[in-house]
Parts: C-alpha cells; structure tokens; sequence
C-alpha cells in the first residue's frame, strides 16, 4: 500500500484489516489525506484477498473461517 494510504490509516488507528473491512467508503473518503486514489487502492488491495470495505461481521467471519 502506498506511504499516502498507510499513513492515513494510521493516522485514523485503523490497526487491523479487519478494523478496516469495516469501515465504509465514506468514512475512509472523510479521512485527512485519503482520496479516492488511495480509496481505489485500499479496495484493489483487499480484493486480491477476497475482501472489501463495509463488510459485516458474519461476512468477515466467514472468511476468517473459509477464506471466502
């Protein structure tokens, strides 16, 4: 991820990918910093995991169980 993402996450104690799975598009867009570049980023990123941003709890438990 680039230093730009990164440090906003950071900078939002955003710790986890699972802390961040949770967060919606538009709360991530209200971070300082953090456009829609670094949004498409963050998205790209979790896609090659099989993840997503607003995920709900039972959508995370499943792919922390199955991979999904």
């Amino acid at each position: 991820m680039s230093v730009r993402a990164n440090n906003c996450l950071e900078a939002a104690a955003v710790r986890t990918i699972r802390e961040l799975v949770q967060w919606p598009e538009q709360r991530l867009l209200t971070l300082r910093s953090f456009g829609r570049t670094s949004l498409a980023e963050v998205k790209e990123k979790l896609a090659a995991f099989g993840l997503r941003v607003e995920m709900t709890p039972a959508e995370i438990a499943r792919w922390e169980r199955f991979g999904e």
